[in-house]
């Protein structure tokens, strides 16, 4: 399933189930990894993987678009996804 962020939206993303791959596929995003102090900036076609109960937060620096893989195409895939409310109510 292919995800679409405005510029400044943000998500966050756990994954729950197996290792996932986030992979972008237009614009920019800058991700943020918990437990990790340093910040990702990814381009099209860079890849970023998950690891199970790990989540990440998303922040489109400009209009983009993702994807989530599971680590292994029969693996089962379960993600949990955060939006905050600004973004629901944004105009």
């Amino acid at each position: 399933m292919e995800y679409v962020l405005g510029k400044g939206e943000v998500i966050s993303v756990a994954a729950s189930a197996g290792n996932q791959t986030i992979q972008v596929v237009a614009g920019e995003i800058w991700l943020t990894r918990s437990g990790d102090s340093r910040d990702y900036i990814l381009r099209r076609a860079n890849r970023f993987s998950i690891a199970p109960a790990e989540s990440v937060v998303l922040e489109a620096l400009e209009e983009a678009s993702f994807t989530l893989v599971p680590a292994e195409a029969t693996a089962p895939a379960r993600l949990i996804l955060h939006v905050p409310p600004a973004v629901l109510h944004k105009a």
